[in-house]
């Protein structure tokens, strides 16, 4: 069988395609995971980034009628979901008797919706897909019933349905190397904003989240437990990144790297051991009361910058987001990594069910009294089946005749949701304000300025302030 993994076409007169540009992206880590596993079990394997390589539907078309794939797989997420159907109808066009399997986030939180909304799809891969799919592609073989086969959702005499869950994969040490080879690997370059020394690459060496965010669809797919590779693994992933493809620094897209202590202190010491001489960034909390030696350490093993999703600087929007943070870790936190020499990279949301301009203006001026170098925010996104989709149902703002295509999280001019107490107007403003205020601080540029110590961070950050500023 001929199998091609894909992403989704792009929207065609993308306003902000401009400031993403080719080679500003990341490749699919996800469809690379679920193409492994397809290889090792002996299919041909095609890996395509219609978004990254900027193809038109007529693009689509002739390839998949010159190469007639037999399975399509399409994944994407929330703010893709119409361009995931106008993919899946592309294909079915040339290929009427193929079969398309959608896979994400997206379709895990609304499996049955989304087949019923798209019947061009086959089938969803519900969570975690790495066996999951490859099973899929087993049944379809041999003339099986899909049914059976454990976490998807499938038509049954023309109704949607679930078939049994599927348990998270318990050791990542037991799924293949992510299917590098398969993408241009060497094309993609992440935001200047989280990249040290290009070229720069993502990966991930956890899954799972503990915490409770009522903004977040991550747990949805990978589940409440953390998992993790083994250090001797990350460190041969790692090498491999290094040595095959030339890359200079790294990105744990990881949503909570230093979620377990010991293990983050075991990779720090690898890493020094390794001599792997790669500058790195992750994504963390501020709860985690990391103290300042772990930083140190961190430092040591090449990280430069942490991300962290402090979110509000009011208690009360804390609280309502299940955040389990304070205001006054938000603060402390950040001033220790900024003590230990890291750029700290924050991101915030103003306009949050229940809250007042008043609570958004002090959100944004907590913002700027932390030691922050970079600040992106946010107005609300409420993804299908969270909490805060429910909240911003519940107030009346959730924009009437809203669909899953409205969903940008990039071009905030045109919110999905309106805060009752705000406005429309004025939110988008307030998110505008914040960028320009944040950004024309003296003390934010003092910050960065005193991390300059070559012309590639003088690109880096001319870079990255560009693309923050854009629109």
């Amino acid at each position: 069988m001929k199998v091609l993994l894909t992403s989704t076409l792009k929207r065609i007169h993308d306003p902000k395609s401009w400031r993403l540009g080719k080679g500003q992206d990341s490749f699919n880590y996800g469809i690379a995971c679920v193409a492994a596993m397809a290889e090792k079990a002996g299919y041909d394997v095609e890996c395509l980034d219609l978004f990254h390589n900027n193809w038109r539907a007529g693009d689509l078309e002739r390839h998949v009628a010159e190469k007639k794939f037999d399975v399509v797989g399409i994944g994407f997420f929330t703010p893709q979901t119409d361009l995931a159907q106008k993919t899946a109808a592309v294909v079915k066009r040339v290929l009427p008797n193929s079969k398309v399997v959608f896979g994400g986030i997206h379709v895990t939180s609304v499996p049955v919706e989304t087949l019923d909304e798209t019947p061009e799809a086959d089938a969803c891969v519900v969570g975690e897909g790495d066996y999951t799919f490859t099973e899929l592609l087993d049944c379809w073989r041999d003339g099986g019933d899909i049914a059976t086969v454990a976490g998807i959702a499938y038509r049954q005499n023309g109704k949607a349905r679930t078939s049994g869950p599927r348990g998270s994969v318990r050791d990542l040490d037991d799924l293949p190397m992510p299917s590098y080879h398969l993408f241009p690997m060497r094309e993609y370059e992440v935001s200047p904003n989280i990249s040290f020394r290009p070229p720069t690459v993502s990966f991930q060496v956890t899954r799972g989240c503990p915490f409770k965010c009522t903004f977040c669809e991550y747990t949805t797919v990978g589940g409440p437990k953390i998992r993790h590779k083994s250090i001797p693994r990350i460190i041969d992933e790692i090498r491999y990144l290094r040595d095959e493809f030339g890359f200079h620094s790294l990105v744990f897209r990881d949503s909570t790297l230093p979620t377990k202590r010991k293990f983050l202190v075991e990779l720090c010491e690898a890493m020094i051991e390794a001599k792997i001489d790669m500058p790195w960034m992750c994504y963390s909390r501020v709860d985690l009361k990391l103290p300042r030696e772990t930083f140190r350490l961190m430092k040591r093993a090449g990280c430069w910058q942490i991300g962290f999703g402090c979110e509000s600087g009011n208690q009360k929007t804390l609280d309502r987001l299940k955040k389990a943070t304070t205001v006054e870790q938000n603060m402390e936190t950040l001033k220790i990594a900024y003590g230990e020499g890291l750029s700290i990279s924050t991101t915030w949301m103003l306009a949050l069910p229940g809250e007042t301009v008043e609570d958004a203006e002090n959100t944004i001026r907590f913002a700027l009294d932390t030691p922050a170098h970079i600040a992106k925010f946010y107005l609300p996104v409420p993804y299908p089946r969270s909490n805060l989709e429910r909240a911003c149902r519940e107030d009346g703002g959730l924009r009437e005749g809203m669909s899953y295509a409205n969903y940008d999280l990039y071009d905030q001019s045109d919110p999905i949701y309106v805060n009752p107490l705000i406005g429309k107007e004025r939110q988008v403003r307030l998110t505008r304000d914040a960028y320009r205020r944040f950004y024309s601080s003296p003390r934010m540029w003092g910050r960065n300025l005193a991390q300059i110590r070559n012309l590639d961070m003088v690109k880096r950050y001319y870079d990255g302030v560009r693309l923050l500023l854009a629109g």
